[in-house]
């Protein structure tokens, strides 16, 4: 299997939707601001209309992972201190340190299609991930994953295992989630 990964820009928008339309429709947006709440994530159409409005203005970043031009997977990452007040944020973290001195980019949420999964595509997007925030400039990588395993679909910001295969360290504990950290 050959995977290819790639940035989400508004050329691949319509790929991005519909991956999201044919699976899990979260459209990954409780991610990308302190604009989009609770009450709008309940409905699928709204979801839908705030992804493409946030890949347009850049608010939403992520990859795309690509097996012969089909999307298999994605990860929602963008930079830490852009997301501390977004609703993601606020649901299931309640408190996480800020280094206002370093740059850090924050791995939010994976989803791979069924099908992929166990077949090593979030370790490629992990992979691409970790390459291009060195070239970026960012200082730091941060995840933050279960504290156990429950069910796949709970593992929505990975496993720890997966960070650990790239050299995250783990750092400290928050509710029921682990801080896990990359020095690049």
């Amino acid at each position: 299997m050959k995977i290819t990964i790639h940035k989400i820009n508004e050329e691949r928008m319509e790929d991005y939707l519909a991956f999201f339309e044919k699976g899990n429709q979260c459209f990954c947006c409780s991610w990308t601001s302190n604009e989009f709440n609770g009450e709008n994530f309940e409905r699928i159409e709204a979801r839908k209309n705030y992804a493409v409005t946030s890949i347009k203005n850049r608010k939403l970043q992520g990859y795309l992972a690509y097996e012969q031009g089909k999307v298999i997977g994605w990860c929602n990452t963008n930079e830490k201190n852009q997301c501390v007040q977004c609703e993601g944020w606020r649901q299931i973290l309640t408190s996480v340190h800020q280094e206002p001195s370093q740059k850090v980019k924050s791995i939010f949420c994976f989803y791979v299609h069924p099908e992929y999964q166990k077949m090593g595509v979030a370790s490629k997007l992990l992979e691409r991930i970790i390459i291009d925030a060195r070239e970026e400039g960012f200082d730091i990588l941060e995840a933050y994953p279960d504290k156990s395993f429950n069910e796949l679909y709970q593992e929505f910001m990975g496993p720890q295992q997966l960070y650990h295969n790239f050299g995250f360290e783990a750092l400290y504990e928050i509710d029921e989630k682990i801080v896990v950290r990359k020095l690049l």
